[in-house]
């Protein structure tokens, strides 16, 4: 078994840490089962560690019996986002339904439900064994799918009662996780306090969001005029303490018989800012490298950290993605930054042959993204220091 992972949300064996917010997050939630119930947000910068907290809880959450909603707001297709957000949303409470509770006969296909096709969306709702109000969730569906009803809040609004619905009528209480809520932005500010005056009223159903927005989850939760503010139970995620990511190295390279030398882990250390994401990067890069060379001594140092840090800084798909999220004149300046580590606003404005003004506009809006922070007036620096080595690495070359 290899003893690092990165990518995917990590789990056990490879999970590390984190257990007091695993402890703090899981009494919350599984009083839903008594019908009390805490409101969650796990609020943090990037690859922190989140959505493997997430997966860890879910896991003990499923074994109690309650239904587990999960939906990742990034990965929706672009297009009719808020159409598409309702789709998978109705699908996985279906499906985390069918799951818990056993339904021997998942009535169709439910692609082809989700598709809206009149004939299968009719036998669906007659074979339903549930009462009138799911049956006029997916009678409302196929009306706004064919084009019958054109606004789509009433579908909305009924979609989002869902799971409290499923939950009163089987009994089986359930636990909706939205992992990068931020992305509701992107449909309409206004759906978030849409969202509250339904979910707030919910007692068989509790709700656990994250962010990697760290301004915009604040605007959300913690700002008074924020839609969500005082519902939520906020818990902020850090990196790792230079100790814990100490022990985390050793007892990885223990248990793939090689070693890191106190000057190997302190450039980890130094590179990855402890963040977990960026330490199980690195030192699967480093094992790697001990593999390919099939040193006797598997001793890391400082010297292969450093090779392995130039190797692996080509091969992060997840930054290509980060970058994918800005265009234009807002792209142009985040690379200027990445290469011109610190510049000013006049000189950035000069290279890029803008106005100061633009450039500002443009700082703000990678500011209110957290992709970079500002460090004095007018010069400001990546929140991310590996993203920036990696746009440097980009585009120099």
């Amino acid at each position: 078994m290899l003893p690092f992972q990165f990518g995917d949300p990590v789990v056990k064996p490879l999970f590390y840490n984190r257990e007091d917010i695993l402890k703090e997050l899981y009494s919350c939630l599984i009083s839903i089962k008594q019908k009390q119930h805490q409101d969650c947000a796990l609020i943090s910068p990037r690859r922190m560690g989140k959505s493997s907290i997430l997966k860890m809880v879910m896991k003990k959450l499923e074994k109690e019996k309650i239904a587990v909603v999960y939906i990742d707001l990034s990965r929706l297709l672009p297009g009719k986002k808020f159409e598409a957000f309702l789709e998978k949303y109705i699908e996985n409470i279906l499906n985390a339904y069918k799951k818990t509770v056993g339904w021997e006969v998942y009535y169709f296909n439910l692609k082809e439900i989700m598709a809206g096709i009149p004939d299968i969306v009719k036998r669906f709702i007659l074979n339903l064994k549930f009462g009138v109000e799911i049956k006029e969730i997916f009678t409302l569906w196929v009306e706004y799918k064919a084009g019958v009803r054109k606004d789509i809040s009433k579908v909305a609004e009924k979609c989002f009662e869902l799971p409290e619905l499923l939950a009163k009528e089987t009994k089986v209480p359930c636990i909706v996780f939205f992992d990068e809520f931020q992305e509701i932005y992107g449909f309409d500010h206004d759906l978030l306090w849409f969202i509250r005056s339904i979910i707030q009223h919910h007692v068989n159903t509790a709700y656990v969001i994250t962010g990697s927005s760290v301004h915009l989850m604040n605007e959300i939760t913690s700002r008074k005029k924020g839609a969500f503010y005082g519902h939520f139970l906020i818990k902020k995620v850090p990196p790792f303490s230079p100790e814990s990511a100490r022990n985390f190295l050793k007892i990885r390279a223990k248990s793939a018989h090689i070693t890191f030398t106190k000057e190997a882990i302190d450039m980890i250390i130094s590179k990855t800012n402890c963040i977990p994401f960026y330490l199980q990067w690195l030192g699967l890069h480093c094992y790697l490298l001990m593999m390919s060379k099939a040193k006797v001594t598997r001793r890391v140092e400082e010297r292969d950290v450093e090779e392995a840090y130039i190797a692996g800084i080509k091969q992060l798909p997840q930054l290509e993605e980060e970058l994918s999220k800005v265009s234009g004149r807002t792209k142009e300046v985040l690379i200027h930054l990445a290469i011109n580590p610190k510049s000013k606003v006049s000189q950035i404005a000069s290279s890029l042959r803008t106005s100061p003004q633009v450039v500002s506009r443009e700082l703000k809006t990678l500011e209110r993204i957290d992709y970079i922070t500002k460090v004095e007036r007018g010069v400001y620096e990546f929140v991310d220091k590996i993203f920036e080595d990696w746009i440097r690495e980009k585009y120099i070359m």
